[in-house]
């Protein structure tokens, strides 16, 4: 069946939707969303690191939320991605992946990453189509797969 997605509209807030705390760091959270006739119906959900760096170099960096060095940069990780399951194999995902990534570049400096939590994905299914996307994304020539500390990851290519 034909899905008409002319009506389409995505929504990439340059503001966070909120704060998380986690282990005692600040996480901005950034809510990405594609909506149909004021339905969302796809949605990814994005995670920054908030709090400060120390210089100290007795205190590792953890790559999975910094990029580089001197000083290291936050980056953005897409933590979550959901589509209502009528909407599924119509490239959402990746369509939203693929605008936060373009906000999100020229706002941080830095591209989207994908989090590492396809280690779960023969438990539950979101994670293996959140997974796809990922390889979709890097079949395009828009991502590379990374590793982190021996587990699967991706970031949207430079």
């Amino acid at each position: 069946m034909d899905i008409d997605l002319s009506g389409l509209e995505i929504l990439v807030p340059e503001t966070p939707t909120r704060t998380d705390m986690d282990k005692g760091s600040k996480l901005d959270v950034y809510d990405v969303q594609a909506s149909l006739y004021g339905e969302i119906i796809s949605e990814i959900q994005i995670k920054r690191i908030q709090t400060p760096v120390s210089n100290s170099l007795s205190t590792p960096i953890d790559p999975f939320w910094y990029y580089g060095s001197c000083p290291p940069q936050a980056i953005p990780v897409v933590v979550r991605q959901k589509t209502d399951e009528d909407y599924q194999r119509n490239g959402l995902a990746t369509t939203l992946i693929e605008n936060a990534n373009n906000v999100y570049r020229k706002m941080f400096g830095v591209p989207v990453y994908s989090d590492t939590s396809f280690l779960f994905a023969g438990v539950n299914p979101n994670l293996r189509l959140g997974m796809r996307t990922w390889q979709k994304l890097e079949r395009k020539g828009l991502a590379e797969e990374i590793e982190y500390r021996g587990e699967r990851r991706w970031k949207m290519v430079d």
